[in-house]
């Protein structure tokens, strides 16, 4: 998980700097606020997770591990980088 937060702030600076990751949002984004959306979009990629190793019943712990990583990652990205227009989406409001 440190090394998580590392490459947050990693990324946060390649953001500052102007180049890598471009986070879309009408305010400055402080980076506790950033390990924020990360950390609770990868809460939900871990339910998404569950939810798609469940309905395909997956025997291989391999590609349980994959749908969980890249679940986890994708979620948490998303949020990340579009903040409530994630969040807005994910529950269907405009």
């Amino acid at each position: 998980m440190l090394a998580l937060v590392r490459r947050l702030r990693c990324a946060s600076n390649a953001v500052v700097q102007g180049r890598g990751m471009h986070i879309i949002d009408d305010h400055e984004v402080t980076k506790s606020e950033q390990v924020t959306r990360f950390v609770c979009g990868a809460i939900l990629g871990v339910a998404v997770a569950v939810a798609i190793i469940y309905r395909l019943d997956l025997s291989s712990v391999i590609w349980k591990v994959l749908i969980a990583i890249l679940s986890i990652l994708g979620c948490g990205i998303l949020a990340l980088i579009h903040g409530g227009r994630f969040w807005q989406a994910i529950l269907g409001r405009k």
